[in-house]
């Protein structure tokens, strides 16, 4: 699963970034949209098959962590609350 825009702007450069377990989205509403994917290694080079995408507007919180699920079954994703972020130690 990836994410192939944000707010039309080709992989969110500019309002999100991505890191090695996720991606981070400016705080706001966003119009994301998300593919399902599956890699295929051919001898000389990856290429990417798009099973099917997904364009969904979210209010994404402030210091709030979300998990985005593929749900294949039903061609659609969840996107789920799961806790603030701590940033004091």
């Amino acid at each position: 699963m990836s994410i192939s825009k944000i707010d039309d702007i080709a992989y969110g450069r500019g309002v999100s970034f991505s890191w090695f377990d996720g991606s981070f989205i400016s705080a706001g509403r966003h119009r994301v949209v998300f593919e399902f994917y599956e890699d295929r290694f051919l001898a000389k080079r990856n290429t990417r098959n798009v099973i099917y995408k997904k364009e969904m507007d979210f209010n994404f919180r402030p210091g709030m962590v979300y998990v985005v699920e593929a749900i294949p079954e039903r061609k659609t994703f969840q996107i789920t609350q799961d806790k603030p972020v701590n940033f004091e130690h």
